[in-house]
C-alpha cells in the first residue's frame, strides 16, 4: 500500500512524536568545534524514484544548497557529517514510508548528486540521529558544541535531531533552504517550534561560519 507524499508525515510525526532523545549535556570544550549535520540525503526520499519524497520540485533547489553549505564548510575547515537512515526490513512502520530507504536496497543509498566533502557517515533506524552512539561518541571527541543542520525531513529526523542537540546543550542553527519536507508548511511549522526551542533560523546565504 503506498500513502499519498502529503499524507505520510503528519502520520509519522503521530507515531513518532517523543523520539527527541535527552541525553547528557555537553562539557564546556577548552577548544569548541562546530559541525555540519547533513541528514538523510537518499534515493528514496530525493531521488527521482523516491518511495517518500519531499515537495514534487524541491529536491534539486536542496541538493544544490547542501552541496554549496557543505563545500563552503569544508573549505573552512569545519566538520562535515552524514547521516543516513537504514531500516530493517523487519520494522513495521515500513508500511508508512512505502519501504523507503530499508537496509541494503538501493533507495538507502546518499543520492549521487549529493556531493560528498567528507567519509564521516553514521547510520540510523530512528528519526533522531543521537540514537546512534557512534555519532555522539564523534561529536564529544571532537569537542563539537554547536551543530548546523541540513537534510531531510524538515520536521521529522531533521527536526527530532534538532530538539535532541538542543537538549544536550549544543548550539543549533537550522538552515531553512536546506532542509526538504512534503511542503513548505511544514518547514514553516519545524523552523517556528525550532526557533522557540532556543535553535537559530537562517538560510545558506545568511548563515556565517
Amino acid at each position: 500500500m503506498k500513502l499519498p507524499a502529503k499524507l505520510l508525515p503528519p502520520i509519522l510525526t503521530v507515531l513518532i512524536a517523543s523520539c527527541a532523545s535527552t541525553g547528557v549535556p555537553i562539557a564546556s570544550y577548552p577548544h569548541p568545534t562546530k559541525a555540519l549535520l547533513v541528514l538523510d540525503m537518499q534515493r528514496d526520499f530525493i531521488g527521482p524514484e523516491a518511495r517518500m519524497p519531499i515537495e514534487n520540485g524541491t529536491s534539486a533547489p536542496l541538493i544544490d544548497a547542501v552541496n554549496r553549505v557543505s563545500a563552503s564548510a569544508a573549505k573552512a575547515g569545519m566538520l562535515v557529517i552524514y547521516i543516513r537512515n537504514e531500516f530493517p526490513a523487519s520494522d513495521i512502520a515500513n508500511l508508512f514510508r512505502n519501504h523507503a530507504a530499508e537496509k541494503g536496497t538501493a533507495g538507502a543509498e546518499i543520492d549521487p548528486r549529493v556531493t560528498m566533502v567528507a567519509e564521516t557517515v553514521f547510520d540510523k533506524d530512528q528519526p533522531d540521529a543521537f540514537s546512534s552512539p557512534k555519532l555522539e561518541e564523534f561529536l564529544i571527541s571532537h569537542q563539537v558544541n554547536e551543530l548546523v543542520v541540513t537534510g531531510v525531513f524538515a520536521d521529522q529526523c531533521c527536526y527530532f535531531t534538532s530538539v535532541a542537540a538542543l537538549n544536550r546543550k549544543y548550539k543549533v542553527t537550522y538552515l531553512t533552504d536546506g532542509v526538504g519536507a512534503a511542503s513548505a508548511e511544514n518547514i514553516k511549522n519545524a523552523s517556528t517550534s525550532l526557533r522557540d526551542k532556543g535553535a537559530s533560523i537562517t538560510t545558506t546565504d545568511k548563515w556565517t561560519m
